[in-house]
């Protein structure tokens, strides 16, 4: 199932879910930081902060993880596409290096 079937059934908690965690393995990849399943979402950004071309994208995604899977407040379709939006921009700066 992609992000986008995931937003058009209404599902926005687990299609930031699956933005948040598909940005997490690209940049492990593409920089060679590993992720531990000790490690926070947080501990986990810490890592990429250093990274100008894609900090600022990853610590907004990574608010919006926080937000669909540990608060009680409202996840909407916008939050959703942000979401995808962000992952798009980590891709597409991080291949611009």
């Amino acid at each position: 199932m992609s992000m986008r079937d995931l937003i058009l059934q209404g599902q926005f908690s687990e299609s930031i879910s699956f933005s948040f965690n598909n940005a997490k393995d690209y940049i492990s990849t593409k920089s060679g930081i590993k992720s531990t399943p000790q490690q926070t979402h947080w501990e986990f950004y810490e890592l990429v902060k250093d990274m100008p071309e894609i900090a600022h994208e990853f610590k907004e995604l990574t608010g919006l993880y926080e937000t669909a899977m540990y608060s009680n407040s409202k996840i909407g379709k916008d939050d959703a596409l942000k979401a995808l939006d962000l992952l798009k921009e980590i891709y597409k700066s991080s291949s611009n290096e």
